[in-house]
């Protein structure tokens, strides 16, 4: 859902269900998986649409961690 509100121009409303489904996927899955750091980066994704770079980039700092433990 959160990708299909984002293609439809409405990514403040994409961050916050990305912002759910990375927790759910932490808790769930574990921290170094492959789908919390694809959470990761969709949100970064959504963040620099939003004109928040800086954020963007803390999020993909751990990505690249979660990608590499892996």
């Amino acid at each position: 859902l959160a990708a299909c509100l984002y293609r439809a121009g409405r990514a403040a409303e994409a961050d916050s269900l990305h912002v759910q489904a990375r927790h759910l996927r932490r808790r769930l899955l574990g921290e170094s998986h492959a789908d919390v750091a694809t959470s990761l980066h969709n949100r970064a994704a959504v963040l620099e649409d939003l004109s928040r770079a800086a954020e963007a980039e803390a999020h993909e700092a751990p990505r690249h961690r979660a990608l590499t433990e892996t």
